[in-house]
This record gives C-alpha cells, sequence and structure tokens, in this order.
C-alpha cells in the first residue's frame, strides 16, 4: 500500500480517531504509522522511554508448583501509554527439569487482590512465558497496558530439590503518547540518564527528596536538545514547556517513591525462602541489548523527511 496514500487517509481523521487506531497496531506498526509524514508525527507524537532498569536481580526457591507473586510493573499513568516492553535475562537452577515460568497478571485498579489462595490473585493472565532454559536467555515481553489496569509479574519455581528462578537486569520501557513538544519522553530520558529513577533493589532504605529545579539546573546537560523543538510550531511559550516538563519531572519521581515503597513492602512481606536477591546470577558478557526496534533509536525523535 502506498504510504503516502495511507497518510492522506489517516490524516483526514479526527485527531481523537488516530491514539485509537495506532492502538490496534502492534508497537514497530504504530512507529511506522507515526513516521508516515510530519503532520501524522505531530498528532500522534508516539515517544519511546530510554529502557530502565528496576531491578539487578531476583532470584526465588518457591520449590512448589503454585504461582506466587513477584512484583507490580510500572507502567506510567502521566501519558496514555501504547506498549510496554519488560525485558530481562533470566535462567533456572541449571540442572535437571525445567519447570519455572513467569506470567504478566493484569488487575483493575481500585480493586482489591490477594496475594495469596485465589490463582494469580484473581487477576487475569496476559503473557504466559515458555519455561525457562538451564542456560541464561535474554526474555522479552511486549503489552498493551489499559488504562483501568494494572500489571503485575508472577511466577512458578517448580516442585523439586533445588530447584530455583533466576531474573537478573530486568529493564522496562514504555511507548507512549506525547504531546508535541515531547516533554514527558524528555523528562523521563532526563531522570533515567541521571540515575534518579534506580533500580529498586539498588536504593538504601531512605527516600531522597530533591529540590526538582535546582536539579534540573545542575543536570540539564542531559536533556534532549533542545527543550523547546516544538515551541513556534505549537504557539507555546517557552516558560508553559518548561513549566511542563518540570511538572512531569516531579510527578515521575513521586511516581518512583511509590513504586519503591510497594517493592520494599513486597521485600518485608516475603518469606526468607522467596527474598529478593538470593543466589549470584551468572553475569552475560556482550549481550545484544535491543528494544522495540533492533535499530535503537527514541522514537519520537526519528526524522521525518519533507512531505
Amino acid at each position: 500500500i502506498n504510504l503516502f496514500f495511507v497518510s492522506c487517509l489517516m490524516d483526514e481523521l479526527p485527531d481523537e480517531i488516530l491514539p485509537i487506531v495506532a492502538g490496534y497496531l502492534p508497537p514497530v506498526n504504530a512507529i511506522q504509522l507515526n513516521n508516515t509524514c510530519k503532520n501524522l508525527h505531530s498528532k500522534l507524537s508516539l515517544t519511546a522511554t530510554c529502557p530502565r532498569q528496576i531491578l539487578t536481580k531476583f532470584s526465588r526457591q518457591d520449590r512448589d508448583n503454585d504461582v506466587h507473586y513477584g512484583f507490580q510493573i510500572p507502567v506510567p499513568h502521566q501519558v496514555s501509554c501504547h506498549s510496554m516492553l519488560l525485558s530481562m535475562i533470566w535462567r533456572d537452577h541449571g540442572w535437571g527439569y525445567r519447570k519455572g515460568k513467569v506470567f504478566v497478571v493484569a488487575e483493575k485498579k481500585n480493586h482489591l487482590y490477594g496475594r495469596s489462595g485465589e490463582r494469580f490473585g484473581g487477576g487475569s493472565v496476559a503473557y504466559t512465558s515458555g519455561i525457562a532454559l538451564h542456560e541464561e536467555q535474554r526474555l522479552d515481553i511486549t503489552f498493551q497496558p489499559k488504562g483501568n489496569e494494572t500489571y503485575h509479574l508472577w511466577y512458578v519455581v517448580g516442585h523439586g530439590g533445588g530447584h530455583s528462578l533466576r531474573l537478573s537486569n530486568v529493564k522496562v520501557q514504555a511507548l507512549v503518547f506525547d504531546d508535541p513538544s515531547r516533554c514527558f519522553g524528555k523528562a523521563y530520558n532526563f531522570l533515567t540518564r541521571t540515575d534518579s529513577l534506580r533500580a529498586w533493589d539498588q536504593k538504601s532504605g531512605t527516600i531522597d527528596h530533591i529540590d526538582i529545579e535546582q536539579f534540573v539546573l545542575t543536570r540539564g546537560e542531559h536533556l534532549l536538545p533542545p527543550l523547546i523543538s516544538f515551541a513556534d510550531d505549537e504557539n507555546v511559550s517557552e516558560a508553559n514547556l518548561q513549566r511542563k516538563l518540570m511538572g512531569f519531572v516531579q510527578s515521575l519521581q513521586e511516581s518512583w517513591t511509590e513504586e519503591y515503597s510497594v517493592y520494599a513492602k513486597i521485600m518485608a512481606e516475603a518469606p526468607p525462602q522467596r527474598g529478593f536477591g538470593g543466589q549470584e546470577l551468572h553475569q552475560l558478557n556482550n549481550m545484544q541489548v535491543d528494544d522495540f526496534l533492533e535499530d535503537r533509536m527514541d522514537f519520537g525523535e526519528f526524522v521525518v523527511p519533507e512531505d
């Protein structure tokens, strides 16, 4: 199909319909639609955040065939999210029968779910992995979140002596519908590159409270230039865009604080055999790290040629 013809048809759709159409597409196809022409690029404003590490390692030794709760997968709530990529290096205990699996489970917001008893706490399974191998492998899980749901990783270790499930370098990446100035993506990537959104298991027991304005001023070299890339086209003042950027930085810091508090609570309540950390994980050297596309780029910053 001629892309120019498709772009002309899509361009005729009302602005509020375009994200709905893109929501039915897999991430790669949605990005291709976003980059068809400048007008669609501005209307959809799809942006991929930097991959962000949430756990350095996660080891479990529940030697049974039951499903157990792992952790909540952080999905941005500040903007509408098209897709989430949860990636990790995983393996089992390294010998004998292979039984380990992971699941992504969706839960309705404002609804109480159990973490034991009823299978998956009553949530609905959005993804089921294959069985973990004895050797370390990369596992990529892509799902399209709904605004009224939260998402959680559950797992099975498997019955038998010595069985374990070992995850390392657990990361998340989001593909979001940003605004034309890409303020959310810039704020998220800024905090990721300044190591302000640390892995939960690398954080000390105290929460850092920072002066957001001073922090941005002193670490501003990590912002993706130019900050006001669309100011002239959108008739938005630099001051307004700066306030919007700072608002996202503040909100993302607050979200991370909440994430860490939830993680710390899970860690405190977990039985000893399910504690975070555990046995030392083998480290992979030179493991290829891919994101939504093989050619890593910031999706919202693609150059769109002149029509």
